[in-house]
């Protein structure tokens, strides 16, 4: 498809009203996360369902997220924005009335998953298509940034409003920001598409993603309760036991996932080889700085959201923080990611995006050893204030691998092919964010009930004398919200203490993540410049 473009360089307003739809759309699911014992109470549901509802957004969003960006490509930019805007709207306010779970499962996770999957392919695309050299270097870097400041504010925001307000007014929130956004969409220029060259859908291909993407994210959102390889559980539909050699449903579903994506890759090939429209094409991945750029942007993004997934957890569980004195806690990285955004756009020219880039990734490694060491000593004298250099530092390495991944990645793909390049980005953002949380949140809970396990055998403080450390780990699992509400008060030091060595655990795992993005980026990615 080929389209002519009214340019609209310097035009500072379209990023303004991209950011506030981006903004909406990150700070949605990390404002609410604070808010889960809310709308249980109001909702008269429980946890698990209320978890069970965010994940169906996820898997929504990441399930459609490439035929939202063949959308961009049919009926235009501008138009995928402002529908996916009006949808988002109306998902958000079937949330915000919500009088039961259902109703709040279509509007969040159904309408507003879809809402998504259309807009964030459609944001990259205009800002790829309204600002060059420089200036797209600079919207590039503040629209990264700005999306990773909404999800460390997130819990500010959530924990504060749901404190003195009310969880729905959240999501009534994000309504009236939506609407200012489709108020000014007027400043994005209108796209000439080309009648005869519209692309269609490819539906097979479309059918082979989603179901892919689908059973890789359910795959991963479930696998610390089902296991990665073995079967922990039995998994039941309809009253029917499912059972494959004693191997963990989880682990199937990632099995078939990755079957369906092979498919779909075939499925491409033939489409292009016979002339077919696709869903995207396949030689994009051919491209030497797209793929090295997604990647090392794929393990980028696994690192901070395992960073922004766990430290929550900890600051609450071990520190006895609420959600908004664990948002404070994390300012320091929000406020490093703003001037990172600062100062960027000029470093990125005056050196190579691949030194920036390895610089950034080593910001980011030397920011996670720095939250290492307050877990080397005392544990008793851990505090929020104990991370401030390496929130710091994680801060700045985010701020200038995330700007300098997105300019590469996104700078380079054919003119034609950028719709495609951006729904692979946030596809890969989204399988990032997703196995993170599912990889680190399986470290941090099997590694903290083992070591509570043990330290309740050596302190004699319960009579266990005759159960294993596995049958304690087993029993506590299974009764965890019996132990929280009765036993820790008496075992806080053991608690506290297990959640600090599991905290060092985990960030072992995140240096080996940001560690192999970093081998990428000095090993792979070739040393180009950025056009002016």
């Amino acid at each position: 498809m080929k389209e002519n473009i009214n340019k609209a360089k310097s035009n500072w307003n379209i990023l303004l009203v991209i950011l506030m739809a981006v903004f909406v759309m990150v700070i949605d699911t990390t404002a609410m996360n604070v808010s889960i014992e809310n709308v249980v109470k109001d909702l008269n549901t429980n946890v698990s369902t209320v978890k069970g509802v965010m994940s169906l957004y996820t898997l929504v969003m990441a399930s459609c997220m490439l035929l939202g960006a063949k959308l961009s490509d049919i009926i235009g930019k501008k138009k995928a924005f402002i529908y996916g805007l009006l949808i988002y709207c109306v998902g958000t306010l079937t949330a915000a009335l919500s009088a039961n779970i259902m109703m709040l499962a279509i509007g969040w996770s159904v309408i507003e998953g879809i809402a998504a999957a259309i807009m964030m392919p459609a944001v990259l695309s205009i800002l790829i298509s309204n600002y060059e050299g420089r200036d797209r270097a600079k919207a590039m870097s503040i629209y990264a940034t700005v999306a990773a400041v909404a999800l460390a504010v997130g819990p500010i925001i959530g924990g504060a409003v749901t404190t003195y307000l009310s969880w729905r007014v959240i999501f009534g929130g994000e309504v009236m920001v939506a609407i200012i956004a489709l108020v000014f969409s007027g400043v994005i220029p209108k796209d000439f598409i080309v009648k005869e060259n519209r692309p269609k859908i490819d539906f097979v291909g479309f059918l082979f993603s989603a179901s892919g993407l689908f059973l890789i994210v359910l795959g991963l959102l479930t696998a610390q309760d089902y296991g990665w390889f073995y079967a922990k559980q039995p998994f039941e539909i309809g009253g029917v036991t499912l059972s494959l050699f004693g191997l963990s449903a989880s682990f199937i579903m990632i099995l078939f996932g990755i079957a369906f994506l092979f498919m779909l890759l075939m499925w491409l090939r033939k489409r292009v080889k016979n002339n077919k429209a696709v869903l995207f094409h396949p030689q994009i991945f051919s491209n030497r700085i797209f793929s090295p750029a997604i990647f090392v942007y794929l393990f980028g993004q696994m690192t901070f959201s395992g960073i922004m997934f766990c430290m929550p957890v900890f600051m609450q569980n071990a520190l006895g923080y609420n959600a908004f004195n664990t948002g404070i806690s994390l300012m320091p990285l929000s406020i490093a990611l703003l001037i990172s955004s600062l100062f960027v756009t000029r470093l990125i020219y005056r050196f190579s995006p691949k030194i920036m880039l390895i610089a950034g990734l080593i910001s980011l490694l030397t920011g996670i050893t720095l939250m290492r060491m307050p877990f080397w000593g005392n544990f008793t004298d851990i505090s929020g204030s104990s991370f401030i250099s390496a929130f710091l530092f994680i801060g700045f390495g985010v701020g200038i691998a995330f700007s300098v991944a997105y300019n590469l990645a996104l700078s380079n793909v054919n003119i034609e092919w950028k719709n495609e390049g951006s729904g692979l980005l946030t596809t890969f953002q989204n399988l990032g964010a997703s196995a993170s949380v599912a990889v680190l949140g399986t470290v941090l809970f099997s590694s903290v009930f083992g070591y509570i396990a043990q330290g309740i055998l050596d302190s004699s403080i319960l009579n266990t004398t005759d159960m294993t450390k596995n049958e304690i780990r087993e029993l506590l699992i299974q009764n965890v919200e019996t132990f929280k509400e009765v036993v820790e008060p008496k075992i806080a030091s053991i608690v506290t203490n297990a959640m600090s060595m599991s905290m060092d655990l985990v960030g072992i795992v995140l240096t080996v993540i940001v560690s192999i993005g970093l081998l990428l980026a000095v090993f792979v990615l070739p040393n180009v410049k950025l056009k002016e």
